[in-house]
């Protein structure tokens, strides 16, 4: 079923994932790309960010890459651009008003930045929550910083990391502080 090189010895052109399914003739069905009745499997086929390779043999052997061009500047339009002032806005208000635990959270985050601003696809942002389940630790905390690894890069990826949890650790380091004081110094 997976195959390693060319399916039979067609032209195989490599193009970015997020491109795969506005080309006519691939779907996409757990986590496999089918092209024309071909299959090709493989981990990395799942990103938003991996490369897919695709067949282009349904335009007789020509070059897809006007058409993955094309597609790529329909997804371009399509999504928000986003800068680091966004990304800094939008993950304090989620860590200023996100309470309900990790749960609440992906709720929130979907709403917010899929739904209503339009950062990505809900397919990408599925692929971001599947990530940061399989990741030790909260999934909230690992998506956000997803979130702006995705956006931004490593820089953005810190900034919206930080920004979401910061508002938990000032208010924890409060609370221990004033219970710490209020154990120490009680008149009982």
């Amino acid at each position: 079923m997976a195959s390693n090189g060319p399916v039979n010895a067609q032209k195989i052109e490599v193009v970015p994932h997020r491109v795969v399914e506005q080309i006519h003739g691939l779907h996409q069905r757990h986590g496999a790309l089918e092209v024309e009745g071909h299959s090709s499997s493989s981990p990395g086929t799942s990103g938003p960010d991996v490369e897919a390779a695709i067949s282009s043999n349904r335009d007789g052997g020509k070059d897809a890459g006007p058409e993955a061009q094309a597609a790529e500047q329909q997804l371009a339009q399509q999504y928000a651009d986003v800068s680091y002032a966004d990304i800094a806005k939008q993950f304090s208000i989620l860590g200023w008003t996100g309470f309900g635990g990790p749960a609440a959270h992906i709720g929130m985050f979907q709403r917010r930045l899929v739904e209503k601003l339009h950062w990505m696809s809900d397919e990408v942002y599925g692929e971001l929550f599947a990530l940061g389940q399989f990741l030790p630790g909260p999934t909230s905390t690992q998506v956000s910083f997803a979130v702006g690894i995705v956006k931004k890069g490593v820089t953005g990826g810190l900034l919206s990391g930080a920004l979401f949890q910061y508002p938990g650790a000032i208010i924890m380091t409060g609370v221990g502080v004033f219970a710490a004081n209020s154990l120490v110094n009680s008149q009982g």
